[in-house]
């Protein structure tokens, strides 16, 4: 745990950073008490050293964000380093060790390998056992699922689960793409919708380039440039009709995704394992996020999808981010002027994209949705199959869909708009806030 204390005008600020990269700002007063919010501070000096802290506490939290990502970057960077060096910058830097903590380690010793988590300054592998003396010349990466056979991928999550480990980036559960023999990808996008400025944003977070596009000429297409001159690029077929007031498009449907080094193009089986597999996770959260169905449903979907963008402009201009929030999730208010559409655009959005193949995202997502149900009161009124979890209710019982979140009547598939109290999570499922949004649901209607 990394602390700073800072003494302003008879109070104490204190930050603290713990695993898993979270950083967290009180304040005492002069008997050690901590206060519910920041004291009021009176004289120019102690105004400046708030302002001092609060600069301070945001750059740690800016830093931690940045360290974060290099990290998880070390996956498709293929990062090795001494066990030396490791210590030095991972394990005894005060900041950095709140996001190395809880991650788990490759050790590679000569042609043997181990892999471990750091407990109280010792090694720990998945069984419990210490992993000790490692020599100086033992080479350390950060652990892959597909570095592991099925069984110690198990373990690991077993391990995580068990000890409610929460890690800064999924790992232990950690989606896994695997090239296909036959050269086509795993991921089927060729001729789906998705939302364009969502699909930006989403790319743009996780290092990918692109520009939006419009009624003017574009011709922008989403790449992701690796190192030795590798990338990955996802083609762009066309836009939609429908455009902002800036005459940006709305969605733009997809094509293939290609892989080229040095202007040759490379079947995913070139590719090493890892690299494939990061870039295709990249890919189908985007999909999965900003998909809108695929081009043979496009006509009916396209039609509603208008008579959405205007509830949310209506709800943007009322400043109703909650409102916005609630289209978003099949939420839909009884006296909202375009219910119906939206309900009818949810449903044939929900029927198009059951047409994918249920995303990694989903299988990592119903795993940990099953060990949650475990052993709990509703367990035996819920059960997982494919992309959807089935629950027994008093009306007849309903489904809800593990990709988007939303539930149908299991009579007739009619939307439900319903709404939980969030459930807090401790554990590796807490940073699935689509999954704590389901396991409320889950219980709530199960228990009902």
């Amino acid at each position: 745990m990394a602390k700073l204390t800072t003494q302003i005008g008879g109070y104490t600020a204190i930050i603290e950073v713990n695993p898993p990269a979270v950083a967290r700002l009180s304040w005492q007063n002069g008997d050690g008490k901590t206060l519910k919010a920041a004291p009021k501070l009176e004289g120019d000096n102690n105004q400046q050293a708030y302002q001092d802290i609060k600069k301070k506490f945001a750059s740690i939290k800016q830093t931690l964000r940045v360290q974060t990502s290099r990290i998880e970057s070390f996956f498709i960077e293929g990062f090795i380093t001494s066990i030396d060096e490791w210590h030095k910058y991972y394990i005894n830097h005060k900041l950095i060790n709140s996001i190395s903590a809880n991650l788990i380690w490759s050790f590679e010793v000569g042609d043997k390998a181990y892999s471990a988590i750091v407990k109280d300054n010792t090694l720990l592998m998945a069984d419990g056992s210490t992993l000790d003396n490692l020599p100086s010349n033992t080479l350390v990466s950060l652990w892959h699922p597909l570095q592991a056979s099925a069984s110690e991928c198990e373990a690991w999550r077993n391990y995580v689960w068990r000890h409610a480990i929460i890690q800064p980036f999924r790992q232990a559960f950690r989606e896994v793409y695997v090239a296909r023999t036959d050269g086509h990808n795993p991921l089927n996008i060729d001729g789906l919708y998705v939302r364009q400025h969502q699909f930006r944003a989403l790319l743009l977070s996780r290092g990918w380039s692109y520009q939006l596009r419009g009624s003017y000429d574009s011709d922008s297409t989403p790449m992701l440039k690796l190192k030795e001159g590798l990338s990955c690029e996802i083609g762009i077929a066309g836009t939609s009709s429908t455009y902002s007031d800036l005459g940006i498009s709305l969605a733009v449907e997809l094509e293939q995704i290609t892989f080229m080094q040095q202007g040759k193009i490379l079947s995913p089986c070139e590719l090493a394992p890892i690299v494939f597999s990061e870039v295709m996770r990249d890919i189908d959260l985007f999909t999965s996020v900003a998909g809108l169905g695929y081009r043979e449903d496009w006509e009916q979907i396209e039609a509603t999808f208008r008579d959405v963008r205007e509830s949310e402009l209506i709800a943007k201009m009322a400043k109703s981010k909650e409102q916005v929030s609630l289209i978003c999730n099949g939420l839909i208010l009884d006296e909202h002027p375009f219910k119906a559409q939206i309900a009818k655009f949810l449903c044939a959005l929900d029927i198009s994209m059951a047409k994918l193949p249920i995303p990694e995202t989903v299988k990592v997502r119903s795993q940990l949705l099953s060990l949650m149900l475990r052993g709990s009161k509703v367990f035996d009124k819920s059960r997982i199959e494919g992309r959807y979890v089935h629950i027994d209710t008093n009306e007849g019982g309903c489904i809800i869909n593990l990709a988007s979140g939303l539930v149908f009547n299991a009579k007739d598939n009619r939307l439900m708009p319903i709404s939980a109290k969030r459930k807090v999570i401790a554990n590796e499922a807490g940073s699935d806030t689509l999954l704590a949004r389901i396991y409320s649901l889950v219980f709530m209607l199960a228990s009902g």
